[in-house]
């Protein structure tokens, strides 16, 4: 792989002249600002304000940049960060960049040897796994929504079971909304076996338990909480306890 110097960098656009740098010698790290004049053993890109270079700990200006290491975007599929590798061959340079720990080179990257050794399937067979759970998630929605009728009839019952009558029409008006949801009305079952902990005079330690397995996401948590909260004489009570 061809050395390059940091300025050469510079006019290809990978390091930014003035732009933060981490410059790492048998010291350890020192930060400055200027590299146009270094000459660069590695270089690791980290986001566009900060690069990380590793400095020959021997003679610093004997030095040669023979490694560039990319830290992938969070979020990019295989299919972008392979591209992204190909504009640097394009432009002459040699990069890597690790993807759920495998390791892509610019020099020898190709789409179906990225695909089969980060998922063990090709490309296309990605893409057909990711459209048929794509079907059957529609399709399990759509099974949802033509059921929410009869639902919105069981859950307002359950609701009445174990609610006090004043907070039957609120909840009553609130069901079908819940079960049309994101959770599919999940957060029903959740917050009526809280409240039916505490309306039975169960202790608040034994409800905090019961939320705390529902394994809820920082979403749903919060949502079931107010719901409690809402239904529940105790529900401000509880709130305070888990908090």
């Amino acid at each position: 792989m061809e050395s390059k110097k940091a300025f050469e960098l510079l006019k290809d656009g990978i390091l930014k002249k003035g732009c933060k740098v981490k410059m790492s010698m048998f010291k350890g790290f020192e930060e400055f600002t200027e590299i146009e004049d270094a000459y660069i053993k590695h270089a690791y890109e980290i986001k566009d304000d900060w690069v990380v270079v590793v400095i020959d700990e021997l003679m610093y200006d004997a030095a040669w940049i023979d490694e560039i290491k990319l830290n992938f975007l969070l979020g990019h599929t295989i299919e972008e960060c392979v591209f992204e590798l190909w504009g640097y061959k394009e432009k002459g340079i040699s990069v890597s960049g690790e993807f759920n720990g495998v390791t892509l080179c610019s020099d020898t990257v190709t789409m179906y040897n990225a695909y089969m050794s980060i998922t063990g399937k090709t490309k296309a067979q990605c893409e057909k796994d990711e459209q048929d759970r794509h079907d059957n998630y529609k399709k399990q929605e759509k099974e949802h929504e033509e059921k929410i009728p009869l639902l919105t009839t069981e859950w307002i019952k359950k609701g009445h079971d174990i609610l006090t009558q004043d907070k039957w029409a609120f909840w009553d008006e609130i069901v079908p909304i819940r079960l049309g949801d994101l959770y599919q009305g999940m957060e029903l079952g959740n917050c009526l076996d809280i409240i039916q902990i505490l309306n039975n005079n169960g202790t608040l330690d034994d409800a905090k338990h019961t939320i705390e397995s529902q394994n809820h996401s920082g979403m749903s948590y919060g949502l079931v909480c107010s719901m409690v909260k809402e239904f529940c004489a105790r529900g401000n009570e509880f709130i305070k306890y888990v908090e």
